[in-house]
C-alpha cells in the first residue's frame, strides 16, 4: 500500500511540474501578446479585468456573509451585517475632488460642507489647498 501511495505521489509531482511548465509557456505567450497590443486595447483589457475582479470579490463577499450567517444561526446567534452604502453624490464615483490630511491618510474631506480645521490650519500657514487634493477615477 505504501509503495502505491509513494508511486502516486511521485506521478502527481511530475504531473504538477508539467502543469507548471505549461503555465509558464502560456504566460510567456500572453506577455508577448500584451506587448503587441495598443494602449487602447490594453486599457480595455484592464477595464475588463477590473470588472471581472470586482464581480469575483462581490461573489466571495456574499458567500462569506452567507457562511457567517449559517454558522451563527447553527449556534443560535443572530448576526446582522451592515453593508456599506454608497452615497448619492459619492465623490469617489464622480471624479470629484477629495482632500486628504498629509500625515493621516484616513482623514479626508469630500469638499462638501465647512472646511475642516486641519485643512484651514494648513491654508492659514501658507499651503495651497490643491496640495491635499486626491483624484479618484470613476469605478
Amino acid at each position: 500500500m505504501f509503495f502505491m501511495a509513494q508511486k502516486w505521489f511521485s506521478a502527481s509531482l511530475s504531473n504538477e511540474e508539467a502543469m507548471r511548465q505549461e503555465f509558464k509557456i502560456k504566460e510567456a505567450n500572453t506577455m508577448t501578446e500584451l506587448h503587441d497590443k495598443s494602449e487602447s486595447e490594453l486599457q480595455e483589457l484592464l477595464d475588463h479585468a477590473a470588472k471581472i475582479l470586482k464581480e469575483k470579490q462581490d461573489t466571495r463577499r456574499r458567500e462569506a456573509i452567507t457562511q457567517i450567517q449559517e454558522i451563527a444561526g447553527a449556534a443560535g446567534i443572530t448576526v446582522t451585517i451592515k453593508e456599506e452604502r454608497k452615497r448619492k453624490n459619492d465623490p469617489l464615483s464622480a471624479n470629484e475632488k477629495v482632500y486628504q490630511h498629509p500625515d493621516k491618510s484616513d482623514v479626508t474631506w469630500d469638499g462638501n460642507g465647512a472646511i475642516p480645521k486641519w485643512l484651514k490650519d494648513f491654508i492659514k500657514s501658507g499651503r495651497d489647498k490643491a496640495e491635499f487634493e486626491l483624484i479618484h477615477p470613476a469605478s
